[in-house]
């Protein structure tokens, strides 16, 4: 069995719980090793980032700071447009094959 640096990095020192001996479709052979690694305890803040998928504001902080969405709405559209053409083609073309 081959084992990479990093992964022999991230073994040293551990107790493996578990592991998964897989074989792909061409043959191959991986494992999947499972391990117990203690969690990082949860760091308290009282900033937050808002995350806007809208198209006024994509992202907007605690603080009031905000970035215009103008350049997703641009692409949105444009890509909007294009597929508005596509189908308007691929529509014609289907009603030839069909008729």
């Amino acid at each position: 069995m081959l084992i990479g640096n990093y992964q022999v990095g991230l073994l040293k020192g551990k107790d493996p719980k578990g592991a998964t001996l897989v074989k792909r479709k061409n043959g191959d052979y991986y494992i999947h090793i499972t391990l117990d690694e203690p969690t990082q305890p949860e760091t308290k803040t009282d900033k937050v980032l808002g995350c806007d998928l809208g198209r006024t504001d994509i992202c907007t902080t605690s603080e009031g700071e905000s970035w215009s969405g103008k350049q997703v709405a641009d692409k949105r559209n444009h890509y909007a447009k294009l597929r508005a053409v596509i189908q308007k083609k691929a529509s014609k073309g289907t009603l030839m094959l069909t008729a």
